[in-house]
C-alpha cells in the first residue's frame, strides 16, 4: 500500500475542505457490538477523552507493539501550533493548477450503476469484502409541502401494512431513496408517513412506482438559518502522506469561505481518521465542534504511517462516524467525505461493517462523498460507488489526465467519459458541496 498513488486524492481533499467552507481477525469487534437501530444510531456511543477544547476517543490494537504514548504517532503541540494549517489559512497551496477530477451520480444513471454492480458482483464472487444491499428496487420519495417545496430534514417511516420497515430523514432537496430488498421485503404496496414540525403526510405507492411526492400539510416557512454538519474520514496509512500535508494547509480557510456565503450555515466539524489492525492505531474520533481552531490543531497532528496491504479499517472507522460521533437530531444537513484509495479490510468477527453504515446513514440522513485517488483498486471502488448511491451521494474521482495541462476525458474507474465532464477538481468539490448547502438553507 506503501507505494499507492495518492498525490490527486488528496487535492480532492484539500478542495473538499474549502468545498464545505461555502492480522488479529477479531481485534475491535467487542467495542462494535450494537444492534441496528431506528431509533438514531448518532452518539450511541458516548465513551471521549476531552483535550485542547476537543472531545477525542483512541481505539487501538492491543496486539500493536505495547510500548506508545496516547500521541506517539501524531505530532506535539509545538508542531500542531506551527504546523502549514495555522501559517496559511488560504489552505491552496501551489501545485493545483490542472489537477482534474470527475464525478458521477449513480442515481441518475441508475441502470448503468445496476449494470456496473452486477458485473462487479460477479467479479468479486465470494469475497468477503463484500457487503452488497440489494437496491434494484428503488423508489425515490420527495418530501414537499403544500406548495410542492421540498422539506429538507423530513421525518419518514416506511410500512408493510402495519410493519415499520425502516425510518429515515430526507436530504436537503427533500429526497428519500427507499430500498425494499435491502431490508428483505417484499409487498405490492408500501406506505410512506412524513412529519416535520405540526406538518403531516402520507401516502401510499405501488412496488413498480419508482418515484413519488409525500406532501405534508401547510407551507413550510422559508429556513431563518441552517445547519450542517460534516464529518472527514481520512485514511492516515502510509500512502497518504502527500495528501495529509495537504490537509493541514486547507480547513482554516472552512469558516472565511463559509462567512462569505449568503445562506449562513451553522457549521461544525468531525474526523475519523483511521489505519488498519496492527498499526500504531486503529482509529482516532474528534467529535463535532464549532471551534474551527482546535479543529485545526487535531488536523495539523496527522501524520502518515502504517498500512502495508492495500485494505485499510475503514469499516471500524464507519462506526465511529455513525455511531460515536455526535450528529445533530434537529434539523441540519449531514454530509461525510471519505478520503482514501483502499477499500474496507474484511476481518472475520467485525460486527459493524460498510453496509451497516449505509443504513445508518438512511436513518440519519447523512449523505456520503466518498474521495477516490488514482491508486485504488476495483474494490474500492465499488464499496465506494455503493456508499454514495445508497445515500443519494456522487462518486468522485481523480481523471487519467492526473493534472496534466494536456488533460484526459477518461479515468481509472469503470465509468464511461459520457457520463462525466473533466473538471478543475476544487471547482467540482466546491460545487458539489455549494449545491448540499443551498438545497438545506433556501425555500425551494
Amino acid at each position: 500500500m506503501q507505494t499507492k498513488r495518492k498525490y490527486e486524492c488528496f487535492i480532492v481533499l484539500s478542495f473538499c475542505f474549502a468545498l464545505i467552507s461555502c492480522g488479529s481477525s477479531s481485534l475491535g469487534v467487542k467495542e462494535q457490538q450494537l444492534p441496528l437501530s431506528d431509533e438514531w444510531p448518532g452518539g450511541t456511543v458516548t465513551e471521549w477523552e476531552s483535550k485542547e477544547g476537543l472531545e477525542e476517543h483512541w481505539f487501538r490494537d492491543p496486539h500493536a507493539r505495547e510500548t506508545r504514548g496516547d500521541e506517539s504517532d501524531y505530532g506535539s503541540y509545538e508542531e500542531v501550533m506551527d504546523g502549514p494549517g495555522m501559517a496559511n489559512h488560504a489552505g491552496m497551496g501551489a501545485g493545483q493548477d490542472g489537477l482534474e477530477g470527475g464525478e458521477i451520480d449513480d442515481n441518475e444513471n441508475f441502470s448503468d450503476f445496476l449494470e456496473y454492480s452486477e458485473a462487479a458482483l460477479e467479479a468479486f464472487g465470494g469475497d468477503l469484502m463484500v457487503h452488497w444491499l440489494e437496491v434494484q428496487q428503488r423508489h425515490i420519495i420527495k418530501v414537499v409541502d403544500e406548495n410542492h417545496k421540498s422539506v429538507s430534514d423530513a421525518y419518514v417511516e416506511f410500512y408493510r401494512n402495519d410493519e415499520l420497515i425502516t425510518t429515515a430523514r430526507s436530504h436537503s432537496d427533500g429526497r428519500v431513496a427507499f430500498y425494499p430488498l435491502a431490508y428483505g421485503v417484499q409487498a405490492d404496496v408500501f406506505t410512506a408517513k412524513g412529519s416535520h414540525g405540526d406538518h403531516r403526510g402520507e401516502i401510499e405507492f405501488a412496488a413498480t412506482v419508482q418515484s413519488a411526492d409525500l406532501m405534508l400539510n401547510g407551507q413550510q416557512p422559508p429556513p431563518t438559518s441552517c445547519s450542517v454538519d460534516v464529518a472527514f474520514l481520512i485514511d492516515t496509512t502510509g500512502s497518504m502522506g502527500e495528501e495529509i500535508d495537504r490537509i493541514k494547509e486547507t480547513v482554516s480557510s472552512i469558516a472565511t469561505r463559509i462567512s462569505l456565503d449568503d445562506a449562513r450555515p451553522h457549521l461544525r466539524l468531525a474526523l475519523v481518521d483511521y489505519r488498519d489492525i496492527g498499526d500504531e492505531y486503529v482509529t482516532h474520533s474528534v467529535n463535532f465542534t464549532h471551534e474551527v481552531e482546535a479543529f485545526q490543531r487535531a488536523i495539523n497532528r496527522l501524520q502518515a504511517g502504517g498500512g502495508g496491504d492495500m485494505p485499510e479499517s475503514m469499516n471500524k472507522a464507519l462506526f465511529e462516524a455513525m455511531r460515536r460521533l455526535d450528529w445533530r437530531k434537529e434539523r441540519a444537513t449531514r454530509l461525510v467525505f471519505i478520503i482514501a484509495d483502499a477499500p474496507a479490510h474484511y476481518y472475520e468477527n467485525e460486527a459493524y461493517t460498510y453496509d451497516q453504515a449505509m443504513l445508518d446513514a438512511m436513518v440519519m440522513g447523512v449523505t456520503f462523498y466518498p474521495i477516490a485517488s488514482g491508486g485504488s483498486d476495483p474494490m474500492a471502488e465499488f464499496q465506494f460507488r455503493q456508499l454514495a448511491q445508497f445515500t443519494l451521494g456522487n462518486f468522485t474521482f481523480i481523471t487519467e489526465g492526473n493534472g496534466s495541462p494536456e488533460g484526459s476525458g477518461g479515468s481509472d474507474y469503470h465509468v464511461s467519459p459520457e457520463d462525466f465532464i473533466v473538471q478543475n477538481l476544487d471547482d467540482l468539490i466546491v460545487r458539489l458541496a455549494q449545491h448540499e448547502i443551498s438545497n438545506a438553507c433556501s425555500y425551494h
